[in-house]
């Protein structure tokens, strides 16, 4: 299935076969080479209300206060996400995880704990190494997993050096259809 400009989806982040966070999207583009997606400030959203790798947690209702484009290359073990607060660009941030799979209600995947932060003057650090290591260490990411996670930071921080796809693409000036209501988790969000 093929999701059409406009569409609302839900980006889901599941574990252990259970939603861990789930944000109810729009799409702006789904073209077979990557899908982007957006959200406004004030989204309601569902959320862990447990950090780092729990077997256990509980879902919160969350309201995003920023504003959000989310670009996933297909196939791709990333997804970058451009983010503004109160209207000004806060950051790229770059979320590794498992490459996105279509699901009734929009896309899922896992979140694979490492994490790039890119400040708007482009200068970046890498987040939450301790994580993807604890991950390791407790066996819910596997050693190769965790270098396959480790060597695609390595292509990722290349390609921010140079400032390469997506980030020279203009996305931080890029605005939403302003007909797009703020979109809702429908019924069934939550069932994988």
């Amino acid at each position: 299935m093929t999701w059409r400009e406009g569409d609302t989806v839900v980006h889901r982040n599941i574990w252990f076969g259970r939603v861990r966070n789930a944000t109810p999207m729009r799409v702006v583009t789904d073209d077979g080479e990557r899908v982007v997606l957006w959200h406004p400030p004030g989204v309601e959203e569902r959320v862990s209300d447990t950090g780092g790798v729990p077997r256990e947690w509980h879902i919160v209702e969350h309201s995003s206060p920023n504003e959000v484009v989310v670009v996933h290359p297909r196939g791709a073990l990333h997804s970058v996400h451009v983010a503004w607060q109160r209207g000004s660009l806060m950051c790229w941030y770059v979320n590794f995880e498992d490459p996105w799979e279509r699901s009734r209600v929009g896309y899922d995947t896992r979140d694979l704990f490492l994490d790039i932060w890119v400040e708007p003057d482009r200068s970046w650090r890498f987040l939450d190494e301790d994580e993807l290591e604890a991950a390791e260490q407790e066996g819910a990411v596997g050693a190769d997993e965790a270098a396959r996670v480790r060597a695609e930071g390595a292509r990722v921080a290349e390609r921010i050096e140079h400032w390469q796809s997506p980030f020279d693409e203009g996305w931080e000036d890029w605005r939403p259809d302003l007909s797009w209501e703020m979109p809702q988790l429908p019924e069934g969000w939550d069932v994988v």
